[in-house]
């Protein structure tokens, strides 16, 4: 079983055995498809304007590998947040962090280049995240975490815009624990469904 803590007023409750990290807010109706595993979910402030979500592709962290793991950010219509990089530079770039207390690292993630949004008074067009987003990554986890139970710290930053104003930069932080697999211990894939479209981006790369 993996369970969820949050800070700053995502109140986060446990609701099933599985993998993923969910931020419920107002802003948008959107349910898990069939066969999605919800791990948790709680309110948000609905004045963010965005929903982030984390799935992971595994039911446990397998000890000296690395697996892929899904940020889904639902932004409110009408309003949408930065790419990364920025564009211009000037702007906030959306950014996602996570850190693990028995050394589960971020590898990588992979931001999508986004939308060109034309602004008034502006040289260039802005690079923007609007509706739902899907951010892929790797996640490293050390040999030496094998049956621990790790800690995560996933931290979203995004700054949240319409077309007449920009809210302050803000950061929904999700602090969790996660059981890690023996060297060698079989683990479940889940969440098949969101990793679809990942998975068949990889395989047109390695076609390449």
């Amino acid at each position: 079983m993996i369970a969820f803590a949050h800070s700053q007023q995502l109140c986060l409750s446990l609701a099933a055995a599985g993998c993923l990290l969910a931020f419920s807010t107002c802003v948008a109706d959107q349910k898990p498809e069939k066969g999605e595993i919800v791990l948790a979910s709680g309110e948000q402030p609905t004045k963010d304007h965005v929903r982030p979500q984390v799935y992971l592709s595994v039911d446990r962290l397998p000890a000296g590998e690395k697996v892929r793991f899904a940020v889904v950010l639902d932004i409110e219509d009408g309003w949408h947040i930065n790419t990364n990089p920025a564009r211009p530079e000037f702007v906030k770039p959306t950014t996602v962090t996570l850190t693990g207390k028995h050394g589960t690292s971020l590898s990588k993630i992979a931001y999508p280049k986004g939308s060109d949004l034309t602004i008034e008074g502006m040289n260039e067009p802005q690079g923007v995240y609007e509706g739902r987003v899907v951010l892929f990554g790797d996640l490293a986890i050390p040999s030496e975490a094998a049956r621990q139970t790790e800690e995560l710290t996933v931290e979203v930053k995004f700054q949240a815009c319409n077309e007449k104003q920009c809210l302050a930069p803000k950061t929904a932080k999700l602090i969790g624990k996660v059981p890690v697999a023996a060297a060698g211990e079989t683990v479940k894939k889940v969440n098949e469904k969101v990793f679809e479209q990942d998975k068949q981006d990889r395989e047109k790369r390695d076609e390449a």
